[in-house]
């Protein structure tokens, strides 16, 4: 038996060489996949772990990576296992560097001082959106006062732009990061974590500005430049606020001031990829400098003789694409872009070709070292999932596009272009429909495919070649003409987004899904793509199966009961499928996110004040009475009902929730839920089905992690005191 045993192992392993062999050109393609799966371990942790432990395996994997040169499968197994501890080491070390105070509870009313580090107007040019940094909180201490805080300020607040650079200090209110609005939904707080920012709040009174305050910077000098060139689309654009705001978003980075409506209609039309700076933008870019300056220095014979103008053209490319990076704001998307145009731009520079799908596995694996909570981000996953698909999928077809292009007339190259154009608009919408279906819950339908069509070639040759020709004009006052043509485009494609997009109608909607399903999704698309043999052929069958995973766990997800963190605001789940809140007015946002989690369009509904709705629903100004899968819950409005819900012993409810108060202790149903659970717990979901019930916290979901707020950090089962120290 043994014998047959270690046989079957040496053939299992001869047979992984020879496919490890076979492939071997293609293994570095997956070292950035290990370092992803080692951040993503450490996110998914419910607690902090010990760092020197993964240091030490680090250090152990490496001598045994030296001693195994001459066993290549084990080696490979041992490579696997180190690359994925430096990516969670990486998150580990990333993690406690950014460790700065939280808020744990509302600041104010009171004076608060910073100095401006980002300012980004309103939609509609109400006011700004300000990040302040080295802050000063009335009334609290210095070590307890967050790095920088949020705030928004309305335009009657400030008589002049608020710019970086500036000191101000201002009446506000100052609330700690917001928690997440269900378990399983998008944490705030852990993004604001890494973000440095302690607290978010509104300005109630009048800006003042500190005399001799203005600071300059790197980063500083780029806001400002940045804040320059929005003014100037805005003085070219006054009576076109949204063509003002959408040049902004091109030109400048600057999305804030799109409205939620303009939002919609290209959202709906399967367009918002043209407004998040990435490849595209990017790549035209580098191409348009690269080519522009190419023609202009080739009208001159001695310099096309003596020197070397493609290399000289392809470090101007390089140095602007840098430039406008800085000048975005340097999103994850653009930052790949920028390293993968980079190399191919070094590379002709040292006459050498660029090999796409390693320059992309390159750039993943530099920003996950560097900043690995990029890995949470969707805009990081969206990005490199339709890299790759359309790398992947070019590469298969290189060939034989080649052959085709070359042996067309002009009229089929440009059906070629348009075929290609819509080719690359279903594999990009394909490969990031999982994720936005994910994290947003809703895609675009196929009028997509139509608008890209139409809106891309503007994109390429009219809105971004006159963007930047009014970029490198503006110091020099000329560039009015060339920002009307920008805009002359803009609006094209707004208009085809609203045409199309049906004001958000277009959308498809889908209720969340389980992240397991997700990741075999995400393992099934790089199987695919990076593999090259017959042996890629499995990654589809792992996309299926994540699929039908998905389907069939969707339903179950969705709760039946969900309770605001604040207590605020309640939701029920309908028999057919609709929300019913508590309120319509109170906690908009979680309203919202509760609606899209479930994958709702309609509006909810509102409880009734007094009487019965048809889905056994009854309340009056005591408490609400509900039923669902035979189950009695009691949604408590005032605590006076707890003189007749708690005198009937026999009477009491499966469930009794009470947002807003504490429940007597001789008033026990067989789940309760008050005011303390939530302040303990967060955001609280309740599960009816199978006739069991089942609840889950935002504490379980997130654990007790760096940027957990310190009063859901326990220790030996208890609550830590203030002051305690935080878990390392």
């Amino acid at each position: 038996m043994m014998e047959q045993l270690k046989r079957f192992l040496r053939n299992a392993l001869a047979q992984a060489a020879e496919v490890l062999n076979a492939e071997r050109e293609r293994l570095p393609l997956w070292l950035p996949v290990f370092i992803g799966t080692g951040a993503g371990m450490y996110y998914a942790l419910p607690q902090e772990p010990l760092l020197w432990v993964f240091l030490l395996s680090l250090a152990v994997l490496g001598v045994l990576l030296l001693l195994l040169t001459e066993r290549p499968v084990l080696r490979a197994f041992v490579l696997c296992l180190f690359v994925t501890l430096m990516g969670f080491s990486a998150a580990v070390l990333q993690a406690q560097n950014r460790d700065s105070p939280m808020l744990e509870k509302r600041v104010g009313l009171g004076i608060v001082a910073g100095t401006v580090v980002e300012a980004d107007t309103l939609p509609n040019n109400k006011g700004w959106r300000v990040v302040l940094s080295d802050v000063v909180l009335e009334k609290r201490a210095p070590e307890k006062t967050p790095e920088k805080v949020r705030l928004q300020i309305y335009k009657k607040a400030f008589d002049d732009d608020i710019l970086p650079g500036m000191r101000i200090s201002v009446l506000a209110i100052v609330n700690p990061p917001p928690l997440p609005v269900m378990p399983g939904a998008f944490d705030f707080r852990r993004q604001m974590y890494f973000d440095r920012l302690g607290g978010t709040g509104y300005a109630l009174g009048p800006v003042a500005l500190e005399q001799n305050a203005v600071k300059n910077g790197w980063s500083l000098f780029w806001e400002k430049l940045r804040g320059k060139v929005r003014r100037n689309i805005t003085a070219v654009f006054p009576e076109k606020p949204v063509t003002a705001s959408l040049v902004s978003a091109l030109l400048a980075g600057e999305r804030e001031g799109i409205s939620e409506e303009t939002w919609d209609n290209i959202r709906a039309a399967g367009l918002s990829h043209l407004l998040a700076i990435s490849g595209l933008h990017i790549g035209l870019v580098a191409g348009l400098l690269f080519f522009a300056l190419r023609a202009v220095l080739a009208l001159s014979e001695r310099l096309t003789l003596y020197w070397p103008i493609k290399k000289i053209s392809a470090a101007f490319a390089l140095v602007g694409s840098i430039v406008y990076l800085c000048l975005v704001g340097a999103p994850v998307s653009a930052q790949r872009a920028v390293m993968m145009t980079g190399v191919v731009l070094v590379a002709v520079m040292l006459d050498r070709m660029g090999l796409t799908m390693r320059l992309a596995a390159l750039a993943a694996a530099v920003i996950l070292l560097l900043t690995p909570d990029a890995l949470l981000n969707a805009g990081f996953q969206m990005s490199f999932s339709a890299v790759v698909c359309l790398i992947a999928f070019y590469e298969a077809l290189s060939e034989k596009w080649k052959s085709w292009y070359q042996q067309a007339s002009v009229m089929h190259r440009s059906a070629l272009y348009f075929f290609g154009t819509i080719l690359t608009t279903v594999i990009a919408s394909l490969a990031t429909a999982p994720f936005s279906l994910f994290h947003f819950h809703r895609v675009a339908g196929l009028v997509s495919l139509f608008a890209n069509i139409l809106a891309v070639p503007l994109t390429a040759f009219l809105v971004m070649p006159a963007g930047i020709a009014a970029l490198i004009l503006m110091p020099l006052g000329l560039h009015y003409w060339p920002l009307q043509l920008t805009g002359v485009g803009v609006e094209m494609i707004y208009d085809i987004s609203r045409d199309i997009g049906e004001g958000g109608e277009a959308l498809i909607h889908a209720p969340s899904w389980p992240l397991a399903a997700l990741l075999l999704i995400v393992a099934g698309g790089l199987w695919l793509c990076l593999w090259q043999s017959r042996l890629r052929l499995c990654g589809v069958a792992l996309i299926a199966g994540g699929i039908l995973w998905a389907v069939y766990d969707a339903p179950r997800l969705q709760p039946d009961i969900y309770i605001s963190g604040r207590g605020d605001l309640t939701g029920l789940r309908l028999e057919d499928g609709r929300l019913a809140l508590s309120s319509l007015r109170r906690e908009k946002f979680t309203a919202g996110q509760w609606q899209r989690h479930a994958g709702l369009r309609p509006p909810p509904l509102a409880w009734p004040e007094e009487g019965e709705t048809g889905e056994n629903l009854q309340c009056d100004w005591l408490h609400c009475h509900w039923q669902k899968y035979g189950k009695v819950i009691i949604i408590v409005r005032n605590p006076l009902a707890f003189l007749t819900i708690c005198d009937e012993a026999s009477a009491l409810p499966d469930i009794l929730i009470a947002p807003q108060d504490a429940v007597p202790r001789i008033c026990r149903a067989g789940t309760v839920i008050d005011r303390f659970d939530l302040w303990r717990g967060g955001g609280h979901s309740v599960f009816l089905k199978d006739g069991n019930v089942r609840v889950k916290t935002v504490v379980q979901q997130g654990g007790m992690r760096l940027w957990s707020p310190e009063r859901f950090e326990r220790k030996n089962g208890k609550d830590r005191k203030n002051g305690a120290e935080r878990i390392r």
